[in-house]
Order: C-alpha cells, then sequence, then structure tokens
C-alpha cells in the first residue's frame, strides 16, 4: 500500500509514525511517498521502508506572517492537486498497490484502490468567502473513500475545524493521533523546553526571540527546532536538537517545567499525551493555530501569547504558574478498527 504525506512543517510526518507502524503491524507493505522536510524525517525514521519524492510546491511565510502566503497557496492548490494526482496514479498503476492513505495530500486518491484521507480539517478558518472555500474543500475530500479524523469525537481539540456539511464519504474518528507515549519523569530536570516547526522563516523568527527571552532563566532548557539546519550550538545550559522523535523526546519533554512552541494540532496532541504544560504562540496569520490556540486556552495546562506581546515577564510568569490537568481525551491505539476494516476492503 501506498501512504502520502504532506510536507508543512512536520506536524504531519510526526503524527503518521503511529499510523504506519499500526499499518505495518496489521501486516501491510507499506512505501511512503512526501517531500522536503517531512520525506527526509520519515526516510531517517523508516529506513527499511521504500520512499517516493512526491511533486508538490515549497511553503514559505513571510516576515509579517503565514496570510498572504496561504492565500497564495491556496489559489494554486488545484493545480497542485492535478499534478499530485497524475504523480499517484501513475506510481498506483505501476507499483499495483492494493490500499491508498492520504495526510492531508488531496491529490493522493484512487478511483481503483480503496483511498482515505487522514485531516482534522473538514472545513477552514477565512476571513471571507468561508462557504465557497469549504465547498471547494468538501469537493477534494469527496473524492476519497473515507476520511479519518485523528481526534476523539467526544472530547474534540480540533472543534469545528472538523465540520463540514458538504462532506459527503463516511467519516471516522481514529482518537488523537501523537508520537509520544505518555511519560511522567520522577523530577523535573529542565526548566524550559522549546519545540519549533512550521515554515521559514517564522519558525527562524520564534526561535530567535525565544532563546533571546529565555537567556536570563536559571537552569537547564532543551531545544528541538524541527529543522535540519543545526543553527543553534548546544551550551552547558541549553541541550539543542535539530529534530527528536519517540519515547526519548517525550521523556525530555514531559521533565520540563514549561514547554513553549507553536499552537499545531501535532504539537497540541503531542502535549497532551504527557501533560505537559505550556506556553502556545499561534503563528501570526495562520488562521487554524490562532482558532487552536483560542480553543485550548481553556485547558489548564496551556497558555497562550501572541507573538508580538512574547516577553521575558511572560515567559516565566507561565513558568512560575500552578496548573491544573484537564481531562485527557481518548488517544490512537495500534489495534484501531478503522484500520483493520479499511484493511479488508
Amino acid at each position: 500500500m501506498l501512504y502520502a504525506v504532506l510536507n508543512w512543517g512536520l506536524g504531519h510526518a510526526t503524527r503518521s509514525v503511529p499510523m504506519i507502524e499500526s499499518l505495518i503491524a496489521y501486516g501491510a507493505e507499506v512505501e511512503i511517498t512526501s517531500s522536503g522536510a517531512a520525506l527526509h524525517y520519515l526516510k531517517e525514521r523508516f529506513p527499511r521502508l521504500r520512499f517516493h519524492e512526491l511533486p508538490d510546491e515549497a511553503i514559505f511565510y513571510s516576515k509579517r506572517g503565514a496570510e498572504w502566503s496561504l492565500i497564495k497557496r491556496a489559489v494554486r492548490q488545484s493545480k497542485i492537486n492535478a499534478a499530485q494526482q497524475r504523480f499517484i496514479r501513475s506510481l498506483t498503476e505501476r507499483e499495483n498497490y492494493s490500499h491508498l492513505v492520504s495526510d492531508n495530500i488531496y491529490g493522493a486518491y484512487s478511483t481503483e484502490i480503496p483511498s482515505a484521507i487522514i485531516t482534522h480539517q473538514l472545513s477552514l478558518k477565512v476571513p471571507f468567502g468561508k462557504s465557497t472555500v469549504n465547498a471547494k474543500m468538501a469537493e477534494w475530500i469527496n473524492r476519497f473513500d473515507e476520511v479519518w479524523i485523528p481526534d476523539d469525537a467526544s472530547k474534540s481539540i480540533a472543534g469545528t475545524l472538523a465540520e463540514n456539511t458538504k462532506v459527503s464519504i463516511p467519516i471516522n474518528h481514529l482518537g488523537v493521533l501523537t508520537r509520544f507515549a505518555g511519560s511522567e519523569p520522577k523530577e523535573k530536570a529542565y526548566e524550559v523546553g522549546i519545540v519549533l516547526g512550521g515554515p521559514e522563516p517564522q519558525r527562524s523568527i520564534l526561535e530567535k526571540r525565544i532563546l533571546e527571552l529565555t537567556k536570563s532563566i536559571k537552569g537547564k532548557q532543551i531545544l528541538f527546532r524541527g529543522s535540519a539546519k543545526p543553527e543553534t550550538s548546544a551550551t552547558n545550559q541549553m541541550e539543542a536538537y535539530s529534530m527528536g522523535d519517540g519515547r526519548e523526546m517525550a521523556e525530555k519533554l514531559a521533565a520540563c517545567k514549561l514547554v513553549i512552541g507553536r499552537s499545531g494540532y501535532s504539537t497540541i496532541c503531542d502535549l497532551l499525551a504527557i501533560g505537559a504544560k505550556a506556553l502556545l504562540i499561534p503563528t501570526p496569520g495562520q488562521t487554524e493555530q490562532e482558532y487552536l490556540a483560542a480553543r485550548v486556552i481553556a485547558f489548564p495546562q496551556f497558555a497562550v501569547c501572541k507573538q508580538s506581546a512574547l516577553s521575558e515577564e511572560v515567559i516565566k510568569r507561565v513558568l512560575n504558574s500552578e496548573v491544573g490537568k484537564h481531562e485527557s481525551p481518548n488517544f490512537f491505539s495500534s489495534e484501531n478498527p478503522v484500520i483493520g476494516r479499511f484493511l479488508t476492503k
């Protein structure tokens, strides 16, 4: 079978890890198609699998924020979908796959074999043209046989992002999808943990800002840059990694008194899995992250701050605050019946 992954930050790639492991456990022979940093990450994570380079257009945000970049991407999305569908159709015919799973690649569907799309976004938060935009979203999604939402239906994180009345194919909730297994260390070894990702230059802008503001904080810190380019060097105070993965990363972040990162969907799911106290900073102009930040601020373990308002005082106040625990959602299980049923088709 073929598994396609969107290269938009590392969130789609990291949350694909437990999905791919589950498919393999069910007996599927998995091949992966992706591009850029996501493809690099998955190649390192699954060195024995076969990979294919997916045609795509890289996304870059401006220094002011994400808004105009996302609008430009939306204008070109139909052409990108068509190019990716031609590639997927040719690859599927050549390799004779039995099933196709896509994490947010709208062109990665098939009319010949069962195909499912994984997405927590059935609709978009847009400043205008909402009905038209979401009708187009539904049109793309309805080309698949079914949609898998990586969320808990009863304790939803995605909220109205996962709602669209024009989606007509079967909808299944997988449970909250995260690469992290729960971890509760006996003591907090780090004052601050920093988790970054997403398109440039906003990723680097936030990294530079946080590192400047946390200089005065005493005690050990740890940084996961979410980029293959090692710009930050480790020091006696700071452990620095380009990427992170699996149990070791989960344990290190769970050992932080405070985690600082974006309010991306996959980041939120990962932090919920380890019960981390976190300060979340939405990417300016990224309406999905702004919506999720406004939604999860109700969770007692999360605080939210706009990037423009981030300060040393804010970080120290959240670091020293006491928080309660939110009731955990239902997480994805490797023996998920949705996957089992799909593979029997």
